[in-house]
C-alpha cells in the first residue's frame, strides 16, 4: 500500500490540478491588474485637479496684482475731453495698471472678458485676459485688436464682476456719507480721476471636481485718485 502512495505521489500533478491552479493565478493577475489600472486613473485624475488648481491660482494672482495696481490714466474721451480709463460690467473690465506682463516700467492697458466656452457641456465660458502698452491711441481698439489672440485661460459656469463704489449721497438721519457699496457696473467720471475702492470676482464652476464652488476675488485698489 505504501508503495502505491509514493508511485502515485512520484507521478506529479494531474490535468485538473494544473488547470485550477492555472485559474487559480490567472484570478489573481486580474484582479492585480485592476487594482493597478484603478491606482493609476485615480492618480492620472488628481495629478490633473492639481496642475489646473495650480494653473487657476497663477491667473487669479495676476488679475490680482494688475487689479490692484490700477492707475488712473487719462486718455481723451469720444467728447475730446480727459476721462479715467477704467470702466466695467458684471462680465468685463477694462483697466490701465502699473503693472506689465513683463514687469516692465510702464502703464499697461488690461482687458477682463468672457466667450462661449468650446466644451459647453461642461463649463460654458471662458475667461480671457488681454493687455497691451498703454500708449497713446484708441486704447478700446488696440485692446479688441490683441483680444482675438488671447486664449482661455480659466473655464467656468457663472461670473459676477462687481465694484464698491464711493457714496456721494448723505444720510439724512445721521448727516454723515451713506458706506461704500457694490454694484454691478461702474464707469469712471470724466470730471474726476476717482476709481472704486475694490474690485469684487465670483467664479462658479473652475474646479470640475466641484461644479458648484465659488471662487471669489476681493481686490482693493492701491490709488483711487
Amino acid at each position: 500500500m505504501n508503495s502505491r502512495f509514493i508511485q502515485r505521489a512520484s507521478s506529479g500533478f494531474t490535468l485538473l490540478e494544473l488547470l485550477l491552479s492555472l485559474s487559480l493565478s490567472t484570478l489573481v493577475l486580474v484582479l492585480l491588474s485592476n487594482g493597478m489600472n484603478q491606482v493609476v486613473k485615480r492618480w492620472s485624475t488628481e495629478e490633473s485637479q492639481l496642475e489646473d488648481k495650480i494653473d487657476h491660482s497663477l491667473v487669479l494672482l495676476q488679475i490680482e496684482q494688475s487689479i490692484h495696481a490700477s492707475f488712473p490714466h487719462q486718455i481723451e474721451s469720444k467728447q475730446h475731453k480727459p476721462t479715467t480709463y477704467f470702466s466695467g460690467t458684471h462680465n468685463e473690465l477694462r483697466w490701465v495698471s502699473t503693472l506689465s506682463p513683463g514687469r516692465e516700467p510702464q502703464l499697461s492697458a488690461w482687458r477682463l472678458f468672457t466667450l462661449p466656452s468650446s466644451e459647453p457641456h461642461r463649463r460654458p465660458y471662458s475667461l480671457h485676459l488681454s493687455t497691451i502698452p498703454a500708449l497713446t491711441g484708441p486704447l478700446d481698439q488696440r485692446l479688441a485688436e490683441n483680444s482675438k489672440k488671447s486664449p482661455p485661460l480659466i473655464y467656468f459656469h457663472t461670473i459676477q464682476i462687481e465694484y464698491l463704489i464711493p457714496s456721494e449721497r448723505i444720510s439724512p438721519t445721521r448727516n454723515k456719507p451713506i458706506e461704500p457699496q457694490w454694484k454691478p457696473a461702474f464707469s469712471a467720471d470724466a470730471t474726476t480721476a476717482k476709481l472704486p475702492f475694490a474690485v469684487r470676482i465670483s467664479l462658479t464652476g473652475i474646479h470640475r471636481s466641484a461644479p458648484l464652488l465659488t471662487t471669489q476675488l476681493i481686490i482693493p485698489i492701491g490709488i483711487t485718485s
